[in-house]
């Protein structure tokens, strides 16, 4: 551009503004982590609920509606993307086949919604 005032202050606005939009990336992808930590605590402390009382969880020991969905999707932003073994892995679920189809089940939902794309297998935030 010119060296003219009011594009040097755009410019430095430009500038300015994708710095904070980085640092707020940043804090997004730790809450992912963070998010993702919490989520294999409970499915841990469900597990051993459930081990304990000798059978599956009930279904008021379930979680909300969509709340799966909230879940992958801030797991997924929180990179450059995951394949569907990374995020089963994250999650702490590989081996439960129950929990795998459900997360595949989302995983397919949210693509054709149009929230995630997939693309060589690795799913990315739309």
């Amino acid at each position: 551009m010119t060296d003219h005032p009011f594009s040097q202050a755009i410019d430095a606005e430009r500038t300015r503004l994708q710095g904070e939009l980085a640092t707020i990336e940043g804090q997004m992808n730790e809450l992912s982590r963070q998010a993702a930590d919490y989520m294999r605590g409970l499915n841990a402390l469900n597990a051993y609920e459930a081990a304990l009382r000798g059978k599956a969880p009930t279904a008021s020991g379930r979680a909300s509606r969509g709340s799966l969905q909230g879940t992958l999707l801030a797991l997924i932003a929180g990179g450059s993307g995951m394949t569907r073994a990374g995020i089963l892995e994250e999650l702490g679920v590989k081996g439960n086949r129950s929990q795998e189809g459900s997360i595949s089940n989302a995983l397919s939902t949210m693509t054709k919604s149009g929230k995630l794309h997939l693309k060589d297998g690795t799913y990315t935030a739309a």
